[in-house]
């Protein structure tokens, strides 16, 4: 069951890690993401980690900051990763 639930909700892990890359790639510390996108550190953490259910909300705010469109954040970036072009 837990594995059916991972599944289909995979899309938290897939943005979290691929905001990780951005914004690392941009150069933002995560208290620097959260103050820009007026979200608490800890919270930016949490949703890097995949330990918050993030709402739709949240991710256009996060992806706007990072000046990216928000299917960058969502889609599957394998593990050979996708060069970002900003």
């Amino acid at each position: 069951m837990a594995s059916d639930r991972k599944k289909r909700f995979g899309y938290h892990e897939r943005f979290g890690n691929n905001m990780k890359r951005i914004r690392e790639d941009r150069g933002y510390t995560q208290k620097e993401l959260g103050k820009k996108a007026g979200l608490s550190e800890s919270y930016i953490s949490d949703v890097e980690r995949s330990m918050v259910n993030i709402s739709l909300e949240n991710m256009v705010i996060i992806a706007e900051n990072l000046e990216v469109d928000l299917t960058m954040l969502l889609i599957d970036m394998g593990d050979q990763g996708i060069g970002i072009c900003f």
